[in-house]
């Protein structure tokens, strides 16, 4: 059994979306010949904990310097924080010399064979590619999200040195690595164009769903006919989540009896405002944070699971809602990758787009229609087999695990 150091700042009981692909990782990993070992941030009280999401590696945790997280808010707040003004590359870097620290301190007790990061916080690359140099392991960079240019709105740099520093950055870790690694094709395309030259080292690996989150207690069912669930955050400038409210209005005025839960979202004040505005308040039920088996559960049950974007990326909500197995509702511009993946893996799905200041009658009709039309459960069943060869976290840790064993033969450049 060879050993790997995986350097991923989120981590249980660390909690949110940045722990989903390593904990499924982790889980699997050892089938394949590989015992990992995960550096990970200590919990500091300014990040959500959830230990009932369990870990599957022993840890090694890196504390950040005390009142560091609470300056680095100060700065946020001044719009002096991560690209705008004094940090590079993110609102992590104060974790990069405990963490490069605490690795140095496992390296030296154990032997290991490779070191694994995935990004973001981008801080982790650089720590990662640190230890690498000092200790001569190669290296394999998984980016969730692009580091440089994030097709989210509001993480542009401010100045142009700005730029340029956190593409150095970037340079670095990207030259140490012997493999690259990434979510979705807009990812990996927008690194080849930056690196021709390391073509052959780019792959796609999905944040496969890990079919062991398959056993949450099933919560209350939402009341109503017809019920949707949306479970995550909602980004600036909203208009996803605006053009959903649009839609289920017209619904309601179509006579359609629906419900829709919202978890995750109801600390942001322009939900409620735009759900209030758009005349759902009675239809909406904002629930209570979850732990992610509880999470599967709900939306194992309802009608229709929502995917709510404002720019062009494969979120790795979408992995979960297609193991769900029940119907898709996207909402947002369109995506070549998600709409392959989507075709593939799910029985039923609908798509909007953004186009326009508010849904067309036709878009409404064609909603309502989708909502209401009977499941088919053989399409279902196959579909969710389908993802269990495919696009399980077993399966996609496989493929990382090729890419490990191929990162560690002496052959390797």
């Amino acid at each position: 059994m060879r050993r790997v150091l995986i350097v991923a700042y989120h981590y249980p009981p660390l909690a949110g979306a940045g722990i989903v692909k390593v904990l499924g990782t982790t889980r699997y990993l050892p089938e394949f010949g590989w015992e990992p070992t995960v550096l990970c941030a200590k919990p500091d009280g300014y990040y959500i904990t959830d230990p009932t999401n369990g870990t599957a590696a022993p840890r090694v945790f890196a504390r950040r310097p005390p009142f560091a997280p609470f300056l680095i808010k100060v700065l946020d707040k001044l719009r002096l924080d991560a690209r705008r003004g004094l940090l590079l590359p993110d609102n992590y870097i104060d974790w990069f010399l405990p963490a490069c620290w605490a690795g140095r301190q496992v390296l030296r007790r154990q032997r290991y064979d490779l070191i694994y990061v995935t990004v973001s916080p981008y801080t982790s690359g650089l720590v990662a590619a640190y230890l690498s140099r000092w200790s001569g392991l190669p290296l394999v960079l998984d980016v969730r999200d692009p580091w440089l240019d994030r097709p989210q709105p509001g993480y542009e740099h401010r100045t142009r040195l700005h730029r340029s520093l956190d593409l150095a950055l970037e340079r670095y870790v990207v030259q140490r690595a012997r493999k690259l690694t990434f979510i979705y094709q807009i990812g990996l395309d927008q690194y080849l164009s930056r690196y021709p030259d390391r073509a052959d080292d780019l792959a796609i690996v999905r944040p496969g769903f890990d079919f062991e989150r398959d056993n949450g207690a099933v919560v209350s069912p939402l009341p109503g006919k017809v019920t949707l669930a949306y479970a995550g955050h909602v980004y600036p400038p909203y208009t996803a989540m605006r053009r959903l409210a649009q839609l289920l209005a017209g619904c309601r005025q179509q006579g359609l009896d629906l419900t829709l839960g919202l978890w995750g979202c109801d600390d942001i004040p322009i939900v409620p405002k735009i759900i209030a505005e758009e005349g759902l308040t009675n239809q909406v039920v904002w629930g209570k944070r979850l732990s992610l088996q509880e999470i599967f559960a709900v939306e194992r049950e309802v009608i229709a699971n929502v995917i709510l974007l404002g720019f062009k990326t494969v979120p790795i909500k979408l992995y979960e809602l297609l193991a769900a197995g029940r119907k898709i509702v996207y909402v947002g511009p369109r995506v070549e990758d998600q709409e392959a993946l989507l075709a593939r893996y799910s029985a039923h799905y609908f798509c909007a787009d953004l186009a326009g200041s508010a849904p067309t009658e036709e878009d409404v009709r064609r909603l309502t229609q989708f909502l209401t039309a009977a499941d088919d459960p053989t399409a279902m069943a196959a579909k969710r087999n389908l993802i269990r060869e495919e696009l399980s976290a077993r399966a996609q840790t496989k493929r990382l695990a090729a890419l490990f064993d191929e990162a560690t033969r002496v052959d390797s450049p």
